[in-house]
């Protein structure tokens, strides 16, 4: 689980606007939205960037955060 559905939703930003701020495609970063795939750590750290939030925030499951 990831939570960057709801940031984008609070930050009323779209996928492409996000895809193009991280350099990935919008159905890359759809997938990893959705939990079909997990992101490699360069991918999931351009995201970060882009959203100017820390790994542990936007990808709290695969850092050994939030329990299930």
């Amino acid at each position: 689980k990831n939570n960057l559905g709801s940031i984008r939703f609070e930050r009323d930003i779209t996928l492409r606007a996000l895809a193009r701020r991280c350099g990935v495609s919008v159905g890359h970063l759809s997938k990893l939205e959705n939990g079909y795939c997990d992101p490699t750590v360069p991918v999931a750290y351009a995201i970060c960037r882009a959203l100017h939030l820390s790994i542990y925030i936007v990808f709290p499951d695969h850092m050994g955060g939030e329990e299930k």
